[in-house]
């Protein structure tokens, strides 16, 4: 099965090297229903697609039947490798009601999207009132490119305050969800209040997601609230508790020095702690833990009240850092790289909010207040760094974002998302519309940037699969990749050799791929890749 793609610019990602490119703001999105106090811009989440939450937005997907604070989310699709962010449709919940804040958190994947709502109060039914439970939403893409209502999740032993989607992260068939207030054990007892809990949903083969396993910490306590951030990626997930006092051992309390614990699935489908992981330098009231990621090898985990630099000195309080684990291959995770800004400054405290795909890592500093010159001061207007992975295996910061309108309180960097070769950076508290004007105070809006001027693809990548081969070359017409084996997901770039990208197609649940390529003359690059970034480029040569 295959599907064309929407966001080709996944492809140039791919051919980022060092600084040969540079980053552009591309568009900034407003709601089209857009105003005062919305917040739009709270939540973003990106990958084939992207959806963008507004908690505090009143009316219904047609604009009407205002509910205060029930809260909506937007989704967008882009037309093609140039072609604008458009949104396409507005989304509520179904049983929506004052005061839910739905679109507090968003996360999608593929043609799915779940929208949390941790203040919803009613059931799976839309019955069974529990005072702010919370909910999870999920949206469906139909082929006519309509997004559904298919399902509201809630946990299983759901209870008043829990605040059940506080957080949320999909990973193909996979879903974590967060709940920080939630006080029981994995079997529903052992009370310890707001000690935190996460849920593991999967979906089955008709579709459905349903509750797999209830996840806590191994040393639970108090206070420690479990569930704060989550995120997930093939067999692991990470789930980060910022209020926990204990380090990895369980010992040497620090109050609030955070922590985060890493599950991973086994071959039963079951999801076990494997690591605690704390800072080597932690600190009282660090807060690490309070946002992370995971991708491939490499786990980011944000600490925005920490006030050290990257060798544990230099003190200057809640400049905030961001630390980056790294999988060593025998299934431990060691602390790789503390990252900080390298204009660090007083209160900045970067790491509030991250993100990962591939080489590139993303941190928001939502209470920045200078440009990427480190000039021209506006209180809170917010920026977010780019951080790279290099060849050494190093991550290093190379770019600077802030809005092309910044202005003072506009939280820039209040939540960022990435895919492949753009990202999205949400400032909820932004008052100007995507023309600069129209101000209204706390509306909300998000802005997304992209590099260009990518250079020449290589062609040196290692093969991602043993028995990858692509046959016949040179060809007339048709040519086929024979992955191996059966794949999940495959994305397919044609490139000329300048790195002009003719087509692009997506493949599910295959081994072997075909492509007409009737139409493409001379010599031309086809590029495979997975979704983990790995990849491999084969010169074609066209008959």
């Amino acid at each position: 099965m295959k599907n064309k793609l929407f966001p080709l610019a996944f492809l140039c990602f791919l051919f980022f090297q060092g600084n040969a490119q540079s980053l552009n703001e591309i568009s900034k999105v407003v709601a089209a229903d857009r105003a005062a106090s919305d917040n739009f811009g709270c939540a973003v989440a990106l990958h084939d697609y992207m959806i963008v939450g507004a908690l505090f937005e009143d009316e219904d997907a047609n604009g009407g039947n205002m509910v205060a604070a029930a809260g909506s989310a937007y989704i967008y699709e882009r037309s093609g490798f140039s072609g604008a962010w458009t949104q396409v449709q507005k989304v509520v919940a179904s049983d929506r009601s004052s005061i839910d804040q739905f679109g507090t958190t968003v996360a999608t994947h593929g043609n799915y999207a779940m929208v949390g709502a941790p203040n919803n109060g009613k059931d799976a039914s839309g019955g069974g009132n529990l005072y702010r439970a919370g909910s999870v939403y999920v949206f469906e893409r139909a082929a006519n490119g309509t997004w559904s209502e298919t399902q509201k999740i809630v946990a299983s032993d759901r209870s008043a305050s829990d605040k059940f989607g506080n957080s949320i992260s999909i990973y193909g068939d996979y879903a974590v969800i967060g709940c920080t207030q939630e006080g029981e054990d994995a079997n529903g007892g052992a009370p310890l209040q707001r000690s935190g809990s996460a849920y593991i949903f999967e979906r089955n083969a008709s579709g459905t997601w349903v509750e797999v396993q209830k996840i806590v910490a191994s040393d639970r306590a108090q206070g420690d609230e479990f569930g704060q951030s989550v995120s997930i990626h093939g067999n692991y997930a990470l789930i980060g508790a910022s209020y926990d006092h204990k380090d990895e051992n369980g010992g040497a309390v620090l109050d609030d020095a955070g922590s985060a614990y890493l599950f991973e699935r086994d071959g039963n489908g079951t999801w076990n702690q494997v690591q605690k992981l704390v800072a080597a330098d932690r600190g009282m009231m660090d807060r690490f833990g309070y946002s992370v990621a995971i991708n491939n090898d490499f786990a980011m985990i944000g600490s925005h009240f920490d006030d050290e630099d990257e060798n544990g000195g230099n003190t200057i309080s809640n400049s905030g850092s961001v630390y980056m684990f790294k999988n060593n291959g025998n299934g431990t995770w060691t602390q790789a790289q503390k990252l900080v800004a390298s204009d660090r400054e007083v209160d900045e405290r970067i790491g509030f909010s991250v993100t990962m795909s591939g080489n590139l890592a993303i941190a928001g500093s939502q209470w920045g207040d200078h440009d990427q010159t480190g000039g021209n001061m506006l209180v809170n207007a917010g920026s977010s760094y780019i951080f790279e992975l290099d060849g050494n295996g190093v991550w290093n910061e190379t770019i600077k974002m802030t809005a092309s309108d910044r202005d003072a309180n506009d939280l820039f960097g209040t939540t960022v998302a990435v895919s492949g070769y753009q990202i999205v950076v949400g400032a909820y508290n932004e008052a100007e519309d995507d023309n600069g004007g129209n101000t209204q105070t706390g509306a909300g809006s998000a802005y997304i940037f992209e590099y260009s001027n990518a250079p020449p693809v290589s062609v040196n990548e290692p093969t991602f699969l043993p028995a990858f081969n692509v046959f016949p070359n040179p060809t007339a017409e048709q040519l086929s990749i024979d992955l191996g084996e059966v794949v999940p997901e495959v994305r397919v770039f044609v490139n000329s050799v300048d790195g002009r990208l003719v087509s692009e197609e997506q493949f599910m649940q295959e081994q072997v791929l075909s492509l007409n390529i009737a139409a493409i003359p001379g010599v031309y690059l086809v590029r495979v890749v997975t979704p983990d970034g790995k990849m491999k480029t084969v010169r074609v040569v066209k008959q």
